[in-house]
């Protein structure tokens, strides 16, 4: 069990990702998230997994996604459901005090940039873009 508190405290924001290992748009966006990562190695990234451990392990080591610490929402997808969750993979920049700063389900390179961005301001940063050029521009989770 972990509080929200517990998984923010001392960062002044931290980067949810609720994702599942078979889902495409999860497999080739979250590695966009490193970049940001490394930019920011402070944020706390969590991965939130609508797998069990054995398929999240296999994700992690086929996609090479670096969470700081993974969670397990398997199916009936209790956190998911409270969350309004209706594809993955879903984003919440989530600040020190619980307040939901951006969020948004599917992948779109401009969210991603803006998600970037807003992260790196809650950390007094200016950073770079994290998604490559060459990537796709949108894709529905």
């Amino acid at each position: 069990m972990h509080s929200l508190g517990s998984l923010i405290h001392p960062a002044p924001a931290a980067l949810f990702a609720v994702f599942k290992s078979d889902c495409p748009t999860s497999q080739f966006s979250l590695v966009y998230l490193n970049n940001l990562i490394e930019a920011i190695p402070e944020l706390p990234f969590i991965g939130v997994s609508q797998d069990d451990a054995a398929e999240t392990a296999d994700f992690l080591e086929n996609w090479g996604t670096r969470f700081s610490l993974v969670l397990y929402d398997p199916d009936p997808y209790v956190l998911s459901d409270a969350l309004g969750i209706s594809n993955v993979p879903a984003l919440f920049l989530v600040s020190g005090n619980g307040t939901v700063l951006e969020s948004d389900f599917g992948y779109s390179a401009a969210f991603w940039e803006k998600l970037a961005q807003k992260s790196a301001e809650e950390f007094g940063r200016r950073i770079g873009s994290i998604v490559p050029t060459d990537a796709p521009r949108w894709a529905a989770g």
